[in-house]
């Protein structure tokens, strides 16, 4: 059952929008908001989606948000990495259709090839294991001991760590430009290593950063990658992993889809395409709809009115195409 009060602005809101609920469900945010209002996608998002500059550094993707969220009202960059991808998804599904083409280098024969992704066939991740009261998580890593310092004894290395938030990845992305790692011209990813810092709050009951980021450089490739996994099973989110079949060698690759501003794959020939529509329908509507109205139209809603219009102009052209045969047959009978 919905929560009433949660609706009491709806007289206020006068664009189109839904209800999507997220991977969350709220656990980790203080209101324990476990579904958003969500407008959809117009030719103003579309001019920020066109922009590479924006795409580029990210931050495309904030403005869609803060855009499209109607009752959220904390920062943005406080969204849950996991639940701004199920909202991505949502909005390219609504607006540009389910079907998306994906393509990806076949890692047995390093050709590249193209499959069809169905959006509304990628599901949520079960929460099967909930966070304790601070919305973190407690790992032992299998192998690494860490020296008691007034003995010679060892213990046994537990990670205390939160889900990504829009703010920790943007600052990844960051620290990962600032602290580029060059071998013999060659540049070293070190972004797995960075995202263990911003994720981990804590080693064995310690929150010094130095601390933490000397165990993490210490710790093993096994350690690692148990932890990564750990992280990716409780992590909350979008089942965004698929299996296809590789067009050239039959391969079975599994291949994680990317769900970032490039995601929506606009261009800018997109872009030209869509101011074409907005002055079409301004053209055709006789005054119908002006510039603005068009440009709060959902995406869906004009290319829907596109099509209606393409049929009457068809419609139109078939006709006025009859009459003119109709008078030159009449001329010719007449002669």
């Amino acid at each position: 059952m919905h929560n009433s009060s949660k609706y009491y602005f709806l007289k206020d809101i006068t664009v189109p929008f839904d209800e999507i609920y997220i991977p969350s469900r709220g656990i980790y945010y203080s209101n324990k908001q476990e579904s958003f209002l969500v407008k959809y996608l117009t030719a103003r998002e579309e001019n920020i989606l066109t922009s590479p500059t924006l795409v580029e550094n990210g931050r495309a993707t904030e403005l869609i948000l803060e855009s499209c969220l109607l009752d959220w009202e904390g920062d943005i960059g406080n969204i849950l990495v996991g639940d701004k991808n199920a909202i991505l998804i949502y909005l390219r599904s609504t607006s540009f259709g389910d079907k998306v083409k994906f393509q990806y280098t076949c890692p047995e024969c390093k050709k590249k090839s193209e499959t069809d992704l169905y959006l509304s066939q990628l599901e949520m991740k079960d929460i099967e294991i909930e966070p304790d009261k601070n919305g973190t998580y407690s790992y032992e890593l299998p192998k690494m001991r860490l020296k008691l310092s007034n003995s010679g004894d060892s213990e046994s290395v537990v990670v205390k760590f939160k889900p990504l938030t829009i703010n920790d990845e943007k600052e990844i992305k960051k620290i990962s430009n600032d602290e580029t790692i060059e071998i013999d011209g060659v540049r070293i990813d070190n972004s797995s290593e960075i995202k263990y810092r911003k994720q981990i709050v804590e080693i064995n009951g310690i929150k010094n950063k130095d601390f933490i980021k000397k165990v993490i450089k210490n710790m093993s490739l096994t350690d690692s990658l148990y932890l990564r996994d750990y992280m990716e099973k409780v992590e909350p989110g979008i089942k965004n992993t698929i299996n296809s079949i590789c067009n050239n060698c039959g391969h079975i690759c599994e291949n994680k889809i990317p769900i970032n501003s490039n995601f929506f794959g606009l261009d800018a020939k997109y872009k030209e395409n869509m101011m074409d529509e907005i002055f079409l329908i301004s053209y055709y509507s006789k005054g119908g709809h002006n510039r603005n109205d068009i440009y709060d139209m959902p995406i869906f809603e004009r290319r829907r009115t596109m099509e209606k219009i393409s049929e009457e102009v068809e419609k139109k052209n078939q006709a006025e195409k009859a009459a003119m045969n109709k008078a030159k047959n009449q001329t010719k009978t007449m002669r």
